[in-house]
């Protein structure tokens, strides 16, 4: 069996190392303001979450270890 596994961001890592314009390109997808993309991830370390999901598809996530791996039929 194959496992498919889905993508996360580590939040703090985005804060200490994302670049002007990956802010940019995720508050204009958002349509708010670098500023607000910034204190909501802060919010969401306050929360005690470390990771962010890529998609919202992931059975089991889980916001300190990303995804739990998921089996798939054929390959």
């Amino acid at each position: 069996m194959s496992r498919k596994i889905h993508f996360c961001q580590d939040i703090q890592g985005a804060l200490n190392n994302w670049s002007l314009d990956q802010w940019k390109a995720v508050a204009r997808d958002n349509k708010i303001t670098v500023e607000q993309v910034k204190s909501q991830f802060r919010h969401y370390l306050r929360e005690g979450k470390r990771v962010l999901p890529f998609s919202e598809e992931c059975d089991g996530f889980s916001y300190q270890d990303g995804c739990p791996g998921h089996e798939v039929s054929g390959s």
